[in-house]
């Protein structure tokens, strides 16, 4: 029965070891992509304030802070791809009120401060939007518009699309089942976002 408790603690103890190591490459990961687009970043270890794993400030001198949610078994932070001629950023988790959910605009901006004119946002890794999620889609296409570019959405799950549905976003955001779907055709016209 004692070498029974001792392999339980063994295996809790290596569990907790791997969730910290894991939330620590999370952290890494997602400076790493903020330094890439030319912010400062700092980890706070805690110190500085509970709610936020990363301080972070823009190349406009805008100060933010990061909190990464780093799981062992997927990730929680937002990943891009480079398409020919268009970006495509990849949003898993939850897209609530959290204060992760807010790193979303700040790399648009910095994408469009970049020149880049094409967006799709891809939400097949996105479990639950809730209208804080919402506004900041809208708010992003709001922004890519008033910009001259043009933002679509791609890939959301029947839930998501489901409250698209309900709220009729799908009547102001353009709306796609997949991302290559959200490509096939995408022009951008003077004075328009598509």
């Amino acid at each position: 029965m004692r070498a029974d408790l001792l392999n339980s603690q063994m295996k809790r103890d290596k569990t907790k070891r791997s969730g910290h190591q894991t939330q620590w490459a999370a952290q890494f990961a997602v400076a790493s992509e903020l330094v890439k687009r030319g912010h400062e970043v700092s980890f706070t270890m805690g110190n500085a304030t509970p709610l936020a794993d990363l301080t972070v400030v823009s190349p406009k001198q805008k100060h933010f802070l990061v909190d990464v949610k780093g799981q062992y078994a997927r990730n929680d932070w937002l990943l891009k791809r480079k398409h020919p001629r268009l970006e495509v950023v990849h949003l898993n988790g939850r897209m609530t009120s959290r204060l992760e959910s807010r790193i979303v605009e700040p790399v648009v901006n910095d994408l469009l401060n970049q020149k880049e004119r094409k967006f799709i946002f891809e939400l097949t890794g996105v479990e639950e939007i809730d209208s804080t999620g919402a506004n900041i889609l809208v708010q992003c296409f709001l922004a890519a518009r008033k910009a001259g570019a043009g933002l679509r959405v791609a890939g959301a799950s029947a839930k998501v699309a489901r409250l698209f549905k309900v709220t009729r976003l799908d009547t102001v955001l353009p709306v796609y089942p997949t991302v290559a779907a959200a490509c096939e055709g995408f022009t951008l016209t003077r004075g328009t976002s598509e």
